[in-house]
């Protein structure tokens, strides 16, 4: 079973972290507009940033992507027609993406 925590960001917004039991360290996130608080669960769990999902393109769901997904080397996926600050897998109405997919055993 997934586990969804909230990661505070901002005034008044949440970054969501979900961690699977299949891999114990390893995390996604959900639209992490600042790379800073992610990084701080990160450290504190002890996790590994594995993949990055986002639902649109506002700032404060973007703005920390891209220097995410650079020093993690964490897959980014998002809406197939949206703008998100760098290279992304799109996905298409209905698309589903499973977590086991993203090989979060491997190191």
């Amino acid at each position: 079973m997934l586990a969804v925590s909230p990661v505070r960001a901002f005034s008044d917004n949440y970054i969501w972290l979900i961690r699977t039991p299949g891999d114990p360290s390893g995390a996604a996130v959900v639209d992490p507009g600042d790379a800073r608080p992610v990084e701080d669960a990160l450290d504190q769990q002890g996790l590994r940033l594995r993949a990055i999902f986002v639902t649109h393109h506002h700032l404060d769901h973007v703005g920390g992507v891209r220097e995410l997904a650079t020093r993690h080397q964490a897959a980014v996926m998002g809406p197939a027609r949206e703008e998100i600050p760098c290279g992304f897998q799109r996905l298409s109405d209905g698309e589903r993406v499973s977590l086991e997919e993203l090989h979060w055993s491997s190191p």
